[in-house]
């Protein structure tokens, strides 16, 4: 007691009270990207065989733009140490990265880096973290797509943009899809 005020220690969060943090944090963002993707005219809604998916609420001409992918912006060096290597093995590790897995674990998100969208040789957005994601994060792969997307290195505030544009008109009720590209799947993915 120094002054009038009390110190006291708070006691670390139990496991299960981690998880129902994780839980919650994650529950409010899906909750905040789903009014975001209601106010530009689509909705989050399970898609069979793909977890969520995007679909249409309105009708959406060609040409137009639907919404811009967003997340952590990272570079080469961290997609190599974070992702491409187990956690902790690569020699690159450093403490920034030990920082960034401790508060995912914290929050209940993978590390899976199915997330992340190359704009250039050295700059990747990484949408798998809830916080800094919106609602793109749920556009599903289709061969038959009907979106396309766009990037740029600087947009005009000067960082990464990334955005998805429809190719055709787009019915309520239509899945929004893109296609992924050759080099996102792996030997074992079935691609639906």
């Amino acid at each position: 007691r120094a002054g009038g005020i009390v110190a006291s220690a708070a006691a670390a969060p139990s496991a299960s009270d981690a998880a129902l943090l994780a839980d919650s944090s994650r529950s409010l963002a899906i909750a905040r990207m789903r009014i975001f993707a209601e106010r530009d005219g689509v909705s989050i809604a399970p898609s069979p065989g793909k977890g969520h998916g995007v679909f249409a609420a309105r009708h959406i001409p060609a040409e137009v733009s639907v919404g811009d992918y967003a997340g952590d912006i990272l570079s080469q060096r961290d997609v190599k140490v974070r992702y491409e290597a187990a956690p902790r093995a690569h020699a690159l590790w450093c403490e920034a990265d030990e920082a960034w897995l401790r508060r995912r674990g914290a929050l209940g998100i993978g590390c899976s880096g199915d997330y992340i969208f190359r704009v250039g040789d050295d700059t990747f957005v990484d949408s798998e973290e809830y916080a800094t994601a919106n609602w793109t994060r749920f556009l599903n792969h289709g061969a038959d797509a009907n979106l396309r997307v766009k990037s740029l290195l600087k947009g005009m505030d000067g960082r990464p943009r990334v955005w998805f544009q429809a190719l055709r008109d787009i019915e309520p009720g239509e899945e929004l899809l893109w296609d992924y590209g050759e080099s996102y799947w792996r030997a074992s993915d079935v691609v639906l």
